[in-house]
């Protein structure tokens, strides 16, 4: 099966942009950063926040984590690899 994506270097940001569009009423991106992906439900005050993260390969695992009573926010990495940051 041919993989389809347009082109290898933009993978991850697209899919990230896909993920933001598809569900913009619940996450957004970090002060436009598209490797970091922030819940946009509001938090208690108080509460501690909660991320994590993870690198991009066959799915976007971790960020379905990201909402309601879940963790508050996922940075993502190249594909297989975890974040630099």
């Amino acid at each position: 099966m041919k993989k389809v994506i347009n082109q290898p270097a933009d993978f991850v940001d697209e899919t990230m942009e896909g993920i933001v569009a598809a569900y913009g009423d619940r996450v957004h991106f970090l002060d436009g950063d598209r490797r970091v992906l922030v819940s946009g439900y509001p938090s208690q005050k108080g509460k501690v926040g909660i991320v994590t993260a993870g690198g991009s390969g066959h799915l976007p695992l971790f960020l379905g984590y990201v909402g309601a009573g879940m963790v508050d926010a996922c940075a993502v990495g190249n594909v297989f690899a975890s974040p630099a940051y």
